[in-house]
């Protein structure tokens, strides 16, 4: 895979990267056309003070940059000699000249293709071959860099699958970072130093999931894949958006970048596709809003339905009993009236005064008073009926001896078993 055509135009004119990619696509993406159409419009000829000056302060700002690297080092070894300064190579003029400067500078991205497709291979055959060495444990790369780099402060590494990792970007709707490892790489320890500065821990904390993989793993490997990646340490920023990731970003050999600008391009995009996280943000809200209002609404109708149910059956209940008192009032006066017709048919005739008669008489409710000659023998049951067929009470009644007052309960003895053998007074009192 080539270089980024964007950047190489970047590096060769000095222009602004938005420039350069607008000068790319004017030339169907051609590189060679563009690198025309620059030294045609925008490259002229310059002095050797004017390149010498130029040359001075790339290498001053350089120098800044691996200074501000060697201050947050670890004094783990002792710091090499400084290499001697570059020499300042003259920029090509002709258009011969460029294709040459091209060709020569893609020699190196040339290599790393090619190593790492070797790795990708060579990592997949592994796992094909019987008796070969499959993929790697999976060792967190958090714990081989605190390991590898004991006295960085990195920042915090999100632990899990990618797949976890996705899922907690898309329900806590921040960005997805990207990070493979690669234990060949060059670079790591420079990488180290990035992820460790201020300006990238500040980054990771406020709105990113910093996830990471090693490439040797069967994750990492496929994670590579996906994204594309050929050169370590590799860096991605994703976005969460419908439901799924969306690559926004990615860098090739993250470790050539300076803190400051590593964290100005990863600001840059967060900041670009923030609207995307806030909408989504707002849009959540409302939904658990919404469902906290319908959960609500739904809580108010179950309590009037319940309320509505337990008053049916509370008006259920009483006009079943209602309707049961009425039947059974109904059945009473059905089954009084009976009695009376047939009382007033079968009840003998009132007997003549003699020995074995006396007379009873009951005193009824309301101070009414009934009274007949009865037979001593003629049972209890037979003075009851007497005082129904007066018809001058309503519901049960009892009847009681005065003195000493004892009820009649059974109906079945005779008045002589009770002691009426004279001329008694019965006292009726009538149940509620």
């Amino acid at each position: 895979m080539a270089e980024d055509p964007v950047q190489v135009l970047k590096d060769l004119s000095g222009l602004p990267e938005d420039r350069c990619r607008q000068i790319l696509q004017d030339n169907n993406n051609d590189v060679d056309r563009a690198a025309s159409f620059i030294l045609e419009h925008f490259l002229e000829p310059q002095s050797a003070t004017q390149d010498t000056a130029r040359d001075a302060e790339v290498a001053a700002a350089m120098q800044a940059d691996e200074d501000g690297l060697r201050q947050r080092r670890p004094p783990t070894e002792p710091s090499a000699p400084p290499a001697p300064a570059a020499t300042p190579q003259p920029q090509p003029q002709a258009p011969f000249d460029w294709l040459a400067f091209l060709t020569q500078g893609s020699l190196g991205m040339l290599r790393n293709v090619f190593g790492a497709l070797w790795q990708f291979v060579g990592a997949f055959i592994t796992t094909l071959i019987p008796g070969l060495r499959p993929f790697a444990e999976p060792v967190p790369v958090g714990q081989q860099l605190q390991e590898r780099y004991p006295t960085l402060a990195l920042p915090p590494i999100r632990q899990g699958t990618f797949s976890e990792a996705a899922a907690a970007s898309r329900r806590e709707i921040k960005f997805l970072c990207v990070y493979i490892h690669s234990a060949a790489a060059s670079g790591n320890e420079n990488f180290a130093q990035l992820l460790a500065s201020p300006p990238i821990m500040q980054f990771f904390n406020d709105q990113t999931i910093l996830w990471a993989t090693d490439i040797a793993t069967r994750e990492g490997f496929a994670t590579a894949a996906q994204l594309r990646a050929f050169s370590y340490p590799f860096l991605a920023l994703l976005l969460p958006d419908d439901g799924a990731l969306k690559l926004i970003w990615s860098h090739q050999d993250a470790s050539s970048l300076t803190p400051s600008a590593l964290a100005a391009e990863l600001r840059s995009k967060a900041e670009q596709f923030e609207a995307v996280l806030i909408a989504q943000r707002a849009d959540r809200a409302s939904v658990a809003s919404s469902q906290v209002l319908r959960q609500e609404q739904d809580a108010a109708f179950q309590q009037s339905l319940l309320e509505d149910q337990r008053k049916a059956e509370e008006r259920r209940r009483q006009e079943e009993s209602e309707q049961a008192a009425q039947q059974e009032a109904a059945n009473a006066v059905a089954q009084r009236e009976a009695r009376l017709a047939r009382l007033q048919v079968e009840f003998p005739a009132e007997p003549e005064t003699g020995d074995d008669v006396v007379k009873i008489a009951v005193q009824l409710p309301h101070r009414q008073r009934v009274s007949r000659r009865f037979k001593v023998t003629d049972t209890v049951g037979m003075l009851y009926d007497y005082v129904f067929l007066q018809d001058k009470i309503e519901g049960e009644f009892r009847l009681f001896k005065n003195q000493p007052k004892q009820e009649l309960a059974n109906m079945a003895q005779s008045l002589a078993d009770y002691g009426l053998t004279t001329n008694t007074l019965l006292l009726c009192q009538v149940e509620d």
